[in-house]
C-alpha cells in the first residue's frame, strides 16, 4: 500500500506541475518525455527481443491487414456471429461521438502546417509506428508463447484428468512415461511402482478429506514405524 501511495503521489504531482506550467512548458514537455521514453522502450525490445520474428509479424500483419480489411469490415453476408457480438452498435456509435473531439484537437495542432506536412505527419507517421509497435510487442509475446509451449505436455492425472505440465525440469519424455509434478511443473520421472504407491497415498488422504476411511499404514508404509532424524551435520559427535 505504501507503495502505490507513493506511486500515486508522483504521478499526481508530475500531473499538477505539468497543467501550472502551461502547454508548452508542461504538457509539452512531458509530452515529449514520454515519447523519447517510448522510443528508447521499441528500439530495446527490437533489438534483445526475436528481431527476425518481429519483422516477420510485421510483413505478415500488413499484407493480412490490407488482404482482409473490406471482407471482415463488411457486416453482411457472414456466417460467424462474432462481429455482430463484439462490434455493436453502441461501440460504433461511441467511436462516432469521439469524432468531433478528435477532429478539433488535430485542427488545433495543426494550424500553420501545410496540407503535405498534415498528411505525413498525421496520417502516415502515426501509422508506420503503429504498425512497428504492434509488431515489436505483439511478435514478442506470441514468441514467448511459443516457447514456453514448447516445453509442455499434455499429461492425465490418476483421474483421467488432462492437464498442461511443463517439462523444463525433466527434459522430453515418450508417451507412457509416469511423472511426478507439483504446481503444474513435472519434478521428476518415476516407475510404475512409485506411482502406483503415489496414487494410493493420494487416494487415501482424498478419502479422509471427505470424511470417510482409508488405510493410512498401507498408503503410507514407507513413513509408518519411521522416527524423524536430524541431518548429519546436525547430529554432532556420537558418545
Amino acid at each position: 500500500n505504501g507503495a502505490k501511495v507513493l506511486l500515486i503521489t508522483i504521478i499526481t504531482s508530475m500531473a499538477l506541475i505539468s497543467v501550472l506550467r502551461g502547454l508548452d512548458g508542461g504538457v509539452k514537455v512531458l509530452s515529449e518525455i514520454n515519447i523519447v521514453m517510448a522510443a528508447l522502450l521499441l528500439v530495446f525490445v527490437i533489438a534483445v527481443g526475436p528481431t527476425a520474428a518481429i519483422f516477420d509479424t510485421l510483413v505478415g500483419g500488413v499484407a493480412a491487414y490490407a488482404k482482409d480489411l473490406i471482407p471482415l469490415a463488411n457486416p453482411f453476408g457472414r456466417e460467424d456471429a462474432n462481429f455482430t457480438q463484439g462490434w455493436t452498435s453502441f461501440y460504433w456509435a461511441w467511436w462516432i461521438s469521439w469524432s468531433p473531439f478528435v477532429g478539433m484537437f488535430i485542427a488545433r495542432v495543426s494550424r500553420g502546417r501545410t496540407v503535405r506536412e498534415f498528411i505525413f505527419c498525421v496520417i502516415i507517421i502515426p501509422t508506420i509506428v503503429s504498425m512497428l509497435w504492434m509488431a515489436a510487442f505483439g511478435g514478442t509475446a506470441v514468441s514467448q508463447v511459443m516457447a514456453d509451449a514448447a516445453t509442455l505436455a499434455r499429461c492425465r492425472d490418476r483421474h483421467g484428468v488432462v492437464h498442461d505440465i511443463d517439462l523444463l525440469l525433466v527434459g522430453p519424455q515418450t508417451q507412457g512415461v509416469w511423472l511426478l509434478s507439483f504446481l503444474g511443473a513435472a519434478r521428476e520421472v518415476i516407475d510404475a511402482s512409485r506411482a502406483a504407491a503415489v496414487c494410493d497415498a493420494l487416494d487415501a488422504l482424498d478419502a479422509l478429506m471427505r470424511g470417510e476411511t482409508a488405510d493410512v499404514d498401507a498408503a503410507f508404509a514407507d513413513l509408518t514405524g519411521r522416527e524423524p532424524e536430524l541431518p548429519a551435520f546436525l547430529r554432532g559427535p556420537k558418545p
